[in-house]
């Protein structure tokens, strides 16, 4: 009689302690989030272009050119892959072939624009590459390289490895330049 009674003591404190646990996941914990800015980036390859996507709302919020679209070859150049510091900047890989030769840029894209004087909410305005404040696009590798894949440290170092050359580089960010530096 005495183990059937401690064991429903248990089982009731077993109970509470799991509604304890579970609670901060219900209703209330899963509301406490909604309406703050959440954003992600999508590279759009063939137009060499970042979205910049609101995760709360599911809608494209602006749009970031990351090579000269009224190039001839505008088509050469492609986004690529993209890797996020913690500050939430986009660091996306711009790729292309200028003629024969493979070359390539990493390309900065700044998380908050708020300071900016163009907020860049999408589809209007879409400003021209090269008078967009929140882009910065920054030389890497050397002629018949290009960036291939990237990262970012928990010191906030970029690697970039490059193909053709196999070599792997690790950069720091210097803002007030701005540009890549070896490290």
């Amino acid at each position: 009689m005495k183990i059937i009674a401690k064991s429903k003591w248990l089982t009731i404190f077993l109970a509470l302690a799991l509604v304890l646990v579970l609670l901060p996941f219900g209703e209330t914990g899963a509301d406490q989030h909604e309406g703050e800015a959440n954003f992600g980036f999508i590279p759009n390859s063939g137009e060499a272009s970042v979205s910049k996507v609101d995760l709360v709302n599911f809608e494209e919020v602006a749009r970031y050119y990351t090579a000269e679209r009224n190039d001839p070859d505008a088509s050469d150049w492609r986004t690529s892959r993209i890797a996020m510091d913690a500050d939430g900047n986009a660091w996306v890989l711009n790729v292309g072939a200028d003629g024969t030769d493979l070359q390539g840029s990493v390309v900065r894209i700044q998380a908050d624009t708020e300071g900016l004087a163009n907020t860049h909410e999408y589809p209007d305005p879409v400003l021209d590459f090269g008078d967009d404040d929140a882009v910065q696009v920054l030389d890497v590798g050397d002629i018949d390289e290009m960036p291939r894949a990237i990262a970012i440290d928990d010191d906030g170092y970029i690697w970039v490895g490059f193909y053709g050359s196999g070599r792997l580089v690790q950069y720091a960010y210097d803002p007030d330049v701005p540009e890549l530096n070896n490290v």
